[in-house]
């Protein structure tokens, strides 16, 4: 590979020239890089920098030339990334410094004109050293053909001398070099594949990537996907730990991870964060197909059997969407019909709740959330726990808007030795923990936890949470460790007086609950634990996990020794009591490197979860009649019976 430096004036073009001179490597400098040769390498070093005539610069070299550059900016150098073909480039760089820290010298110095820094006193050793680091660079690309500056810049400080390394991944969306094809029904191909498991009784295939390697690849104050991630030290009980990163349109996007360690908490926070980022636009493919039911319908699911808004809906306080017609049209990209095994158009607003954030004209009409979205170490493994989160979230709905007596779970009886001692030390502490049986239909295990603080000062009187899994332990665990994370965090967050205030706005207008928080700060009420006298007011009493699960405990259900065995029968089951199952695969290429892959599953006639009460999506006939296709109620309840206040899920 040829190498060509680019005379632009930088006083330090000298010292490099004379380095690589005395490593016996030749060069030639140019004026105008335009007429460099494609595959070689061009170098552009700068004490004085305009963005707009690198960006020209970098645009030119794509796919070309491999670029190194090197900015100097006061007592600073910034070396790399190193542009190639598949690369990360400079825009890439530009628009995560651009949310992480607006501040950095590169931004801020970013249209210096004319050496006005040629003075600067940069020692030898700082020079010297930043010209070993270009020279090692051009050998081990001579040498290799790649660098491992190409998805990283080395910032290096002169006083006192420090070196660190930043990380740089792809913005799918950058302008200079964004790589997403155009989606196809190619790529929607849904594989159920399947893998013998580690055991019977565990439905992973492999190990994900542990804490410390996600970490490396996706936190970073300044270039990384997340710009930090911490302990969340207000939850007193079991370990929290949150990441935290920013959108192009400065929205915070928020993740977190529960465990018993925080080894493991801090795994779940990075996987759940990944998850979102794949979910929350898309990092896969861009949506070419723009047009409406009407004129699609022929490959297209029809968008009112996943449960829309009504149309009185559209008139309540906060409705900030269209209201749907068959003639309105919109984005759509091609997910995967599971029953009759072909590529199907689906609305791309019911799988990314994000799309209008990168792109314009939209059109939302239906308020969309993660539910059904899943991370897994192979595709069909995604799906089966985007499914089982489907089922557990319409499930909880179901008995919320029912008001369904439920069989409450006896903790004792089931004799979980961790989960005793939480509930035996909340207990001592001024808490109550009760978790029901929400199972319908289908018999998957699905719990609804709720916590609540007895004393007569609580700031947040209730929490609640669900999980749901093939093993009802698993379930249980995952509604425990939800409400117990989260209480003590909102205990500290709703002291706020405006929050005060507000709680007591919604409490006595559902109307007032307009915000994903609003559901948890209206059930912190202290006369809150008054629209939950369905839950104790009956005769259901208290059952193990033994009694209410047989399917688990005695005839071995899902424990199959491969995967692909306990997916089948529980499609089975679902294409039995619905219509069909669509899947969309959301892996993009920084999942891919990471190992993962991510899935939105949707479930026409299954309830699916929002929030701010205006935004509710109530399939009737599933609300009506699914106590009575669970064998829970012999008789549908009137629709003037349906629980009307917002539902305390968060």
């Amino acid at each position: 590979m040829d190498i060509y430096i680019l005379d632009n004036g930088c006083q330090l073009i000298q010292g490099l020239c004379s380095r690589l001179d005395a490593n016996g490597l030749t060069y030639t400098l140019i004026v105008d890089y335009r007429g460099v040769p494609s595959g070689s390498i061009l170098i552009g070093m700068y004490d004085f920098f305009i963005y707009d005539v690198e960006a020209e610069l970098v645009k030119h070299c794509k796919d070309r030339l491999t670029y190194i550059r090197c900015l100097c900016v006061l007592d600073q150098a910034y070396l790399g990334p190193v542009i190639h073909k598949g690369s990360p480039c400079t825009e890439c760089m530009k628009n995560t410094l651009i949310v992480n820290n607006p501040e950095h010298p590169m931004l801020l110095m970013n249209n210096m004109t004319g050496n006005k820094y040629q003075e600067l006193p940069w020692s030898a050793y700082f020079t010297n050293l930043l010209y070993l680091k270009i020279k090692d660079t051009i050998q081990e690309l001579q040498a290799t053909g790649n660098s491992r500056l190409s998805n990283r810049v080395l910032a290096i400080k002169q006083y006192p001398l420090q070196i660190t390394a930043h990380r740089i991944l792809k913005d799918e969306y950058c302008s200079m070099c964004s790589s997403l094809e155009e989606d196809s029904p190619e790529k929607a191909s849904i594989t159920i594949a399947g893998g013998r498991k580690v055991s019977p009784v565990n439905h992973r295939l492999k190990d994900v990537p542990q804490a410390e390697l996600l970490k490396l690849l996706l936190v970073d104050m300044e270039t990384g996907k997340y710009k930090h991630i911490y302990k969340d030290l207000q939850s007193k009980y079991i370990p929290l730990v949150g990441t935290e990163s920013y959108g192009r349109h400065f929205n915070i996007d928020r993740a977190f991870g529960r465990s018993f360690n925080y080894e493991s908490a801090k795994q779940f926070a990075l996987l759940e964060s990944l998850e979102r980022y794949s979910n929350i636009n898309s990092k896969k493919s861009r949506s070419m197909i723009f047009g409406s039911y009407r004129r699609l319908k022929e490959n297209a699911i029809d968008p009112r059997k996943l449960g829309l808004h009504q149309k009185e809906q559209t008139t309540q306080k906060g409705f900030s969407f269209l209201e749907y017609t068959d003639d309105l049209e919109f984005y759509w990209i091609w997910g995967w019909s599971v029953k009759e095994n072909r590529p199907i158009l689906i609305p791309e607003q019911m799988i990314y709740y994000g799309d209008n954030l990168v792109k314009e004209s939209t059109n939302r009409f239906v308020y969309e959330t993660s539910n059904g979205c899943a991370l897994g170490s192979t595709q069909d493994e995604a799906m089966l726990y985007g499914l089982l989160e489907m089922i557990e979230r319409d499930n909880f709905l179901v008995a919320w808007y029912n008001k369904l007596p439920l069989t409450e779970i006896d903790l004792e009886a089931t004799g979980i030795m961790d989960i005793l001692e939480i509930k035996i030390y909340l207990e001592s502490q001024g808490y109550r923990l009760h978790f029901f049986d929400i199972s319908m239909e289908l018999r998957i295990p699905s719990i609804w936890g709720i916590i609540i603080n007895e004393q007569n000062q609580a700031v947040v009187r209730t929490y609640s949470a669900a999980g749901a899994h093939f093993n009802p332990e698993n379930a249980l665990r995952g509604a425990l460790i939800e409400v117990v994370t989260s209480m003590p965090v909102y205990e500290t967050v709703f002291t706020q007086p405006e929050l005060l205030e507000r709680r007591e706005r919604m409490f006595r207008d559902d109307t007032e609950v307009t915000e994903f928080q609003d559901h948890v700060l209206l059930y912190s009420h202290p006369e809150a634990l008054e629209r939950f006298k369905f839950l104790f007011d009956n005769s259901k009493g208290k059952r193990s996990l033994y009694e209410l699960y047989p399917e688990w405990y005695k005839e071995c259900r899902y424990q199959n020794q491969d995967l692909k065995d306990d997916i089948e029968q529980l499609l089975e089951a679902v294409l039995y009591n619905y219509e069909d199952v669509y899947v969309a695969d959301l892996t993009g290429e920084l999942l891919q490197v990471s190992g993962l892959h991510c899935v939105k599953v949707l479930v026409p006639g299954m309830l699916t979860m929002s929030f701010g009460h205006q935004y509710r999506r109530i399939v009737k006939e599933r609300v009506l009649w699914g106590p009575v296709q669970a064998g829970r109620t012999s008789t549908p309840i009137e629709e003037e019976e349906i629980n009307h206040f917002p539902h305390p899920f968060p």
